[in-house]
């Protein structure tokens, strides 16, 4: 009996052994897993802080918004009394800049018009306000006669400003145009030698050394070159034609099919057959 239960005893302290064992295994596995949701708690967190660098980034440039009401409303009431326009809801949102939101320009409009600082005008469904015109000063007819005779008297001096400065303008131009000094000592040297060369060649008319055309000879130069101009245009007459139906049958411009075919026409080489027509004979 004894020793039944001795070994009874050393079983329940092998199967305690194996308990606390698996126990401890357990324990490590969990602790070895733990570090890994932190990290990944850690690397989920780090996302919204490169969104957050990227609104504040884009946001840089951009006015800070006025939140403060008496710094809105006297913002909105100078740029008003200022312009001395009418200017709608919208209007005044737009020239703030976008610095004041629209509930804040509402009601700075409002508590602007109860303090008698801006008038608002419904036209149709469209509100708009403008500075009050009682406190301006209230000129008599005298004055504004002098006003009106000190406008006239401005623009007529102004009228003739604008002819002088276009007389001036036009003269700035033209000495604009005009050469240069160096310009004008090339341009007289080259007349010099034109008009050097001009006089030795009168100085051979005078003294016979150059033989001089008779009129007949003229007449017989003049009715050559008239045949040859008809001749001339005649053949290019007949070589337009048969170009112009190779073109059509061929599908192609003229210009591309003389391009391919290396034929050059008075066109291509700016030669003009009239020009040569009108020669000072």
């Amino acid at each position: 009996m004894a020793g039944k239960r001795k070994r009874a005893a050393e079983a329940e302290e092998e199967s305690a052994d194996e308990t606390s064992s698996k126990e401890e295994t357990q324990e490590e596995e969990e602790t070895e897993k733990k570090p890994k949701k932190t990290k990944k708690k850690e690397t989920t967190k780090k996302a919204p802080a490169k969104k957050t660098a990227t609104k504040g980034a884009a946001k840089k440039g951009a006015k800070p918004t006025i939140k403060n009401e008496s710094e809105a409303k006297s913002m909105i009431h100078e740029y008003l009394k200022n312009q001395n326009r009418p200017y709608s809801l919208q209007q005044v949102i737009d020239n703030m800049g976008g610095q004041i939101k629209k509930a804040m320009v509402t009601k700075c409009l409002d508590k602007l018009e109860g303090e008698g600082e801006l008038v608002m005008k419904a036209n149709g469904k469209q509100k708009m306000w403008f500075r009050n015109q009682a406190d301006l000063e209230v000129l008599s007819k005298e004055e504004l006669k002098q006003i009106d005779i000190e406008i006239r008297d401005i623009q007529k001096e102004l009228s003739s400003y604008k002819i002088s400065n276009q007389e001036l303008t036009a003269e700035l131009n033209k000495l604009n145009k005009a050469p240069t000094t160096e310009e004008l000592k090339g341009m007289i040297e080259k007349e010099r030698k034109d008009l050097l060369g001009r006089r030795e060649k009168l100085e051979r008319l005078e003294n016979g050394s150059i033989k001089l055309v008779s009129p007949q000879e003229k007449k017989d130069a003049v009715a050559g070159l008239e045949k040859y101009l008809k001749e001339w245009r005649k053949r290019k007459e007949l070589a337009m034609t048969m170009l112009l139906g190779f073109a059509d049958k061929a599908e192609m411009k003229l210009a591309d099919l003389t391009e391919e075919i290396g034929i050059d026409t008075d066109e291509s080489v700016h030669v003009d057959i009239k020009t040569i027509g009108k020669l000072n004979y």
